[in-house]
């Protein structure tokens, strides 16, 4: 039962810890000029509806708020001298008053250990880049550091409250969340993860939600602190059969890479090596992507997560989820510039598929590990990657794939001004598109032939084959495509001295571009600046290549510094060099 206590003047009821609405109802007061407050665990949607009740949430700790706590209970000299381990404390406390209490209270027990060890037991075997070694991806001792003697400080027996109050099927999904340690969840997944219908989904997190056991971040959207995902780790263990646990990841696992090779499907149609996922298991959900900006609006809520299921899943043995799902992010990645996380994908998906000895899968990771090493302005590693995915799929006999590194190798010609290589390259991925009847790829190839025609000089071939290639991306849909070879034209204009033309040619590649495929679209930008400058339009052309760098600088590092030394250069406003 709740607690209830009143003031001398009869006017203020407290009615502490309700269960929920049907045990704090009978105790709410119906005299004149009397106040209840109730503080409960849970949501007291019944008090709100039925009684007119005003609520008031108490959130998390901020950092701020954290570090003051730590501050007032340990006192200034003690948290200035280990900044970092404060952090660290911070940090996995998640903002929880009690957690960030029992830490105190064992830091004041304890004067002479450093603060660093009084949490040791939540990281358990996980080593320093936050993975973890176990085998069974688990957290060591879990809450072990958040034991403060007694039930009323024993993180594991506060939350326990909340769990043992849950319905059968909440406090299952509430275990098998456990499984992936990512920062929240979406409604198809936790149905998949449960292998349930997602209305009955909906309705288990809503009462986890209520319960305080998970928080609706926004719509759809579940999310759980460290310390309640250490919890729910401990519980599946101990609730759960083995066979069950793998069960219910193998289902979130489909659910993840079946969901992102379909927004795959739907983005740049040629920056890929076809992927044919294994059938779903029964009972996973999907989610509904229709069209381009629908899928990138799921890649860009996911990707982390993403990134966190690709880890968890070749730490488990579910390599081919692993490498198969980088392969269906490539595109996102690839067109946002996110080429830090491409890489550590990608080597993810590398290791994955050296484990199952699978040539296809090896070629795709080192393709996917290579362009995005391009970006980061790593060649010669990115040049050993290609060749190596070169030969594995020349074993394979797999035409768009050797295409693909033939197209990635002519970007590293290219940039080496190797202009008569890079065009014998992409004439030799055209024949292995055309050969294929890859129609975008193709298209791709013929835009890769006039860039270099163009380059050597030969601006009437070089117009020609764009034009080739536009008319594919046109008759495709290929919005991409379409705006790489507009950015293409646009450039030979500019080598022709037609500074309006190639001016219109970038804005019209831009207006696609800003969309999407960022990384893209800051070349494009810098190519807009020099047409522009070339015409006069120096403040415009000024303003273009700022632009250009402040996207350079976040997505392709390693452009930049070429870029910054072309501004820096501009020092004659009367005499811009083209």
């Amino acid at each position: 039962m709740p607690t209830r206590a009143r003031d001398s003047s009869g006017q203020l009821i407290l009615l502490d810890n309700a269960l929920d609405t049907d045990q704090a109802r009978p105790l709410l007061p119906n005299a004149p000029g009397c106040l209840a407050l109730v503080t409960s665990r849970v949501e007291l949607i019944g008090l709100v509806a039925a009684e007119g009740a005003n609520t008031l949430s108490l959130g998390l700790f901020s950092p701020e708020h954290s570090r003051e706590l730590l501050t007032r209970r340990l006192g200034v000299a003690k948290v200035g001298a280990e900044p970092r381990a404060v952090d660290d404390i911070v940090s996995r406390c998640a903002g929880l008053p009690l957690a960030l209490a029992i830490v105190a209270a064992r830091a004041h027990t304890r004067p002479a250990f450093p603060l660093g060890t009084l949490i040791s037991g939540l990281h358990g075997a996980t080593d320093d880049d936050g993975d973890d070694d176990r085998a069974d991806g688990g957290r060591g001792d879990g809450l072990d550091a958040f034991d403060g003697g007694d039930a009323s400080t024993n993180m594991r027996i506060v939350f326990s409250w909340s769990y043992r109050a849950l319905s059968p099927d909440a406090a299952r999904l509430f275990r098998l969340r456990g499984l992936l340690p990512t920062p929240e969840i979406c409604t198809t997944a936790a149905a998949s993860l449960a292998g349930i219908p997602v209305r009955h989904a909906r309705r288990l997190l809503t009462e986890l939600a209520r319960a305080n056991m998970a928080t609706e971040r926004s719509p759809g959207r579940y999310g759980w602190h460290d310390l309640l995902q250490a919890y729910a780790e401990e519980l599946t263990r101990q609730h759960d059969s083995e066979a069950e646990r793998h069960e219910a990841l193998h289902r979130l696992l489909d659910h993840y890479l079946h969901s992102a090779h379909l927004g795959d499907r739907l983005l740049d149609l040629y920056h890929r090596v076809p992927l044919t996922p294994a059938p779903p298991r029964p009972g996973v959900v999907l989610e509904r992507i229709t069209d381009r900006a629908q899928s990138e609006a799921w890649f860009a809520r996911e990707h982390r997560t993403l990134l966190a299921a690709i880890r968890h899943a070749a730490r488990l043995g579910f390599d081919r989820h692993a490498w198969q799902l980088a392969g269906a992010c490539w595109g996102f990645l690839s067109q946002e510039g996110r080429s830090d996380d491409q890489v550590a994908m990608h080597h993810i998906a590398l290791e994955a598929a050296a484990r199952l000895n699978d040539p296809a899968a090896q070629a795709h990771a080192h393709v996917g590990l290579a362009q995005a090493l391009i970006r980061l302005g790593q060649d010669e590693t990115s040049e050993s990657h290609l060749r190596e995915a070169l030969d594995l799929f020349g074993g394979l006999r797999d035409h768009v794939g050797q295409a693909l590194c033939l197209i990635y190798r002519s970007v590293l010609k290219d940039r080496r001004g190797q202009y008569g290589e890079g065009l014998d390259l992409s004439v030799l991925a055209l024949q292995f598109y055309q050969a294929a009847g890859d129609r975008a790829g193709e298209g791709r190839a013929l835009n890769n032939i006039g860039w270099f025609h163009a380059q050597r000089g030969a601006y009437e071939e070089a117009l020609r084959r764009c034009q080739e290639a536009l008319a594919i991306h046109r008759e495709l849909n290929d919005l991409p495509g379409e705006s790489a070879t507009l950015d293409s034209l646009g450039h030979i204009h500019h080598l022709l001295g037609q500074y309006e033309e190639a001016i219109s040619y970038y804005r019209r590649s831009l207006a696609w571009r800003q969309r999407g495929k960022r990384a893209l679209g800051a070349r494009t930008l810098r190519r807009l600046g020099e047409a522009q400058l070339a015409a006069g339009r120096l403040d415009e052309g000024r303003a273009a290549l700022r632009h250009a760098l402040d996207l350079v600088v976040e997505l392709a590092p390693g452009d930049a510094d070429a870029l910054r030394a072309r501004i820096d250069g501009l020092t004659d406003p009367e005499e811009p060099s083209v």
